[in-house]
């Protein structure tokens, strides 16, 4: 009866089939975001405290094969998936659609403190977390992902440029180089930050371990730049600095200037409850990589910190500034 009727049958649709293909399409809408269709929203809440993606991929165990729903067609659609997975070979483990977060097979993911930023930048499945078409391990994820540059840090300049009222409040260093400059009139504050904001074009994305830092963007060569506090949290060693810094090339003038600040000897640093780690670095490994990097240093300035009260926040025990120059024929 099912066959077709060109070999003598009578073209009768697999009805068995039909019921299958309707059940694993509701099995692949379990993949989607659940705010994308009012249902998965209901059909969460019966998958809960875990996820209908992390039930679908986990292997095993309660969560993997046993899970029994309260509803009737969430259970349809499971009893199938089940059934189907290995049958079909639907499952590839592991899977570039398994979740990361919740999944008791990737115990870092069921730390939402450790992962809440990513979620911010929608990093939810394997997929997101790979690398050349391999899938990153849990340290590489550290040392690839840094909240340094996440779009919410962007977002907030953004406020600040546009004098939105809950913006984070940068008077007070504002005031404080208006005092090095010698200004007597420290209301003069307002003006210089005024300035300063009809002066900024554009907040970027930037990834300095990219060789092009902006891409997509191409940016004009400038003089100076200026970075602080920033690389040694997104560099490993010093190879990866000097690799970093020699990205900087196209992005300053012949003969311009790099002027870097940063802390010396700091394995780490607190935001909030959140701890951050960073490449140690000492003073010779710096000058190792600036002058690796083609860069003349101009002028290298260290000042020991005096305030030792906070090293459980961080334990940098200096701070640096090197005014470092582009040669011409760079």
């Amino acid at each position: 009866m099912l066959s077709p009727k060109s070999r003598g049958g009578l073209g009768v649709p697999d009805v068995v089939r039909y019921y299958l293909a309707a059940q694993l399409k509701q099995a692949v809408v379990w993949n989607c975001d659940p705010a994308s269709a009012r249902w998965l929203e209901i059909e969460s809440h019966y998958a809960a405290p875990s996820t209908l993606q992390v039930l679908m991929w986990c292997q095993g165990g309660k969560e993997g094969g046993q899970r029994r729903f309260e509803l009737g067609a969430m259970r349809c659609t499971w009893d199938t998936w089940t059934k189907s997975k290995g049958k079909y070979g639907l499952l590839n483990t592991p899977s570039q659609i398994t979740p990361i977060f919740g999944n008791p097979n990737f115990p870092p993911g069921c730390s939402k403190q450790q992962f809440d930023q990513f979620q911010s930048l929608r990093i939810r499945l394997v997929a997101d977390l790979l690398k050349n078409g391999e899938i990153l391990t849990f340290k590489e994820v550290q040392d690839n992902y840094r909240t340094d540059f996440l779009a919410h840090n962007r977002a907030e300049v953004q406020k600040w440029l546009k004098k939105d009222p809950d913006a984070f409040d940068w008077s007070p260093v504002t005031k404080f180089v208006c005092e090095l400059e010698g200004d007597s009139d420290v209301e003069n504050w307002k003006e210089k930050e005024g300035t300063l904001c009809r002066t900024v074009k554009q907040v970027l994305k930037c990834d300095v371990l990219k060789r092009n830092p902006f891409e997509p963007e191409v940016l004009p060569p400038a003089d100076p730049i200026l970075s602080c506090l920033c690389l040694e949290v997104a560099c490993k060693d010093i190879q990866s600095l000097c690799n970093t810094l020699k990205h900087f090339h196209d992005l300053i003038k012949p003969g311009g200037h790099l002027i870097v600040l940063s802390s010396l000897n700091c394995s780490f640093y607190f935001v909030g409850q959140k701890c951050f780690n960073c490449m140690a670095i000492t003073k010779e490994g710096l000058e190792l990589a600036f002058k690796g990097a083609g860069y003349e240093i101009e002028k290298l300035e260290v000042l020991p910190r005096e305030d030792r009260s906070a090293l459980n926040i961080s334990d940098s025990d200096s701070y640096y500034f090197v005014h470092d120059r582009k040669p011409h024929n760079l």
